[in-house]
């Protein structure tokens, strides 16, 4: 990171305009980025990236038993996933993954929206 600020002070200071210390844009980098890694957002995040990747392992199931195994619909959501890596041993049918990389989602949507609901009533 540093090696890339010096680039960018080497290459201002070849042009002679802004006399901007690294030390400096340092600072002012971190500090832009402490405004977007709030604790908040990194919820938001979290359970965005937790959701997608449940609905992914669901599609990638789906996928492969639809084209490899040829089953429909029904069986791959509601049968039985013992004995697959899938299953975690606790006895979660398909249709529960889908559910919960939903609900991760949906919950990281209202999170979006109420924070930016509280951005605009607050005065």
């Amino acid at each position: 990171m540093e090696s890339i600020l010096l680039i960018f002070y080497s290459t201002v200071k070849k042009i002679g305009k802004n006399d901007v210390e690294p030390q400096k844009q340092k600072t002012g980098l971190l500090k832009e980025l402490k405004i977007y890694f709030t604790p908040f957002n990194v919820v938001i995040i979290s359970l965005i990236v937790v959701g997608s990747m449940a609905l992914y392992q669901v599609g990638f199931v789906m996928w492969k038993d639809l084209t490899v195994w040829g089953k429909d619909f029904s069986l791959i959501f509601f049968g039985s996933r013992a004995g697959e890596s899938i299953s975690l041993g606790i006895g979660l049918q398909l249709i529960h993954y889908y559910l919960i990389g939903i609900l991760l989602l949906f919950s990281a949507i209202v999170l979006l929206f109420l924070k930016r609901w509280n951005k605009k009533t607050k005065i």
